[in-house]
């Protein structure tokens, strides 16, 4: 129940960082509209072939997004190095989610080498498709001092009032849940499989298509530094 409290408090505070709300403030509650994929169309993820990373068996596909955000890390050196030897340490990810489940016209231009974008040469932004939900992943130590990564999604139409049908939190089972991205792995964020842990909106979540979000070298030379790294992604629910 803590991690579920945390978590969601962490979406909304940044949820609540990315608007400004006032009288003349649209509703949030009009921003969401999920339009689950075509069953007709048999989108399947492009996983490499080979790969560890498999669409879950027996499980529909429920919502198919595009994920714009950032993945932050910050600078850290071990206890026996130097602060010239400093590394770059993984954080989390902060995402919007906006819906690729009527556009799926769009998803070939996301299997590319170039991220979307209208500097790229494509006519469309993250920002012209519909939002529909956002994204935190978080380090995390449970009461036995076990540290793992998880993920939260918030698909909610009320943001202070978010029911188990629309949010999942998830977590990587093993080091199989995760493959190197086939394009262009010194720049692009893994592709993963998460299961979930809590929440009732997928049971299964796969990020590919990654675009950005890695460091251009593992060194840092400021301890405590932060860095933040724009990235795109597709995320899969299956349910």
């Amino acid at each position: 129940m803590y991690l579920r409290i945390s978590l969601l408090a962490s979406l909304l505070h940044f949820v609540m960082s990315k608007y400004q709300f006032g009288p003349n403030t649209r509703d949030l509650r009009t921003l969401f509209s999920i339009s689950p994929p075509d069953p007709s169309a048999k989108v399947r993820p492009p996983l490499p072939r080979g790969s560890s990373l498999q669409v879950p068996p027996k499980m529909k596909l429920r919502a198919l997004a595009l994920a714009s955000g950032t993945a932050n890390y910050t600078c850290d050196a071990s206890e026996d190095s130097s602060s010239l030897m400093a590394s770059w340490t993984f954080v989390g990810i902060q995402a919007e989610l906006y819906n690729l489940g009527q556009n799926l016209t769009l998803l070939p231009l996301l299997t590319g080498p170039t991220p979307p974008g209208r500097n790229h040469g494509l006519h469309f932004h993250p920002e012209d498709l519909d939002l529909i939900g956002y994204a935190i992943y978080d380090a995390w130590t449970d009461p036995s001092g076990e540290e793992f990564n998880i993920a939260s999604f918030d698909f909610s139409r009320k943001l202070v009032k978010i029911s188990n049908d629309s949010f999942v939190m998830a977590k990587k089972e093993d080091d199989f849940s995760s493959v190197a991205d086939p394009v262009n792995p010194k720049v692009n964020l893994p592709w993963v499989i998460l299961n979930a842990v809590d929440g009732k909106f997928a049971k299964s979540v796969l990020r590919t298509n990654t675009h950005g979000g890695v460091p251009a070298t593992g060194h840092c030379k400021r301890v405590s530094e932060e860095l933040t790294i724009p990235f795109l992604a597709v995320y899969w629910f299956y349910k």
